[in-house]
């Protein structure tokens, strides 16, 4: 599979260190708290956080709130108007698939694949 063909999306503010044993390559979007910028800094300083993009972080929401808020903008960056080819596949990290997370992903033309012990799994509708 493409590398750009597969989007992570953190929304754990207390992933910070294990950012770096994510393998880079694919598009990285993560939740802007103090410990992950501190991590995400730190990789772009050493020239390995190029595919890494924050986006602000609310302590109030659930993973699968800011999961649903978050989602309508990665599309717009990664769907079929802005790469080609556009992002099949969803790897979340921080979220469990409740209602928000499901509809946030039928909005977008993605389902549930798999749960995983950090989240779940997401694949566009016509790949399934």
């Amino acid at each position: 599979m493409h590398p750009l063909s597969t989007v992570l999306i953190i929304v754990d503010g207390e992933f910070g260190d294990q950012l770096s044993s994510v393998p880079l390559g694919s598009p990285i979007w993560i939740a802007d708290s103090p410990t992950n910028l501190s991590i995400t800094e730190e990789l772009r300083r050493v020239g390995r956080g190029d595919t890494i993009t924050t986006f602000r972080y609310d302590h109030r929401r659930s993973g699968s709130e800011s999961f649903a808020a978050i989602l309508p903008t990665v599309d717009l960056h990664h769907g079929s108007l802005s790469q080609d080819p556009p992002y099949r596949r969803l790897e979340v990290v921080g979220a469990r698939p409740n209602h928000a997370a499901k509809k946030a992903l039928a909005d977008n033309g993605f389902g549930l694949e798999s749960i995983t012990t950090q989240g779940f799994i997401a694949v566009a509708l016509e790949a399934v």
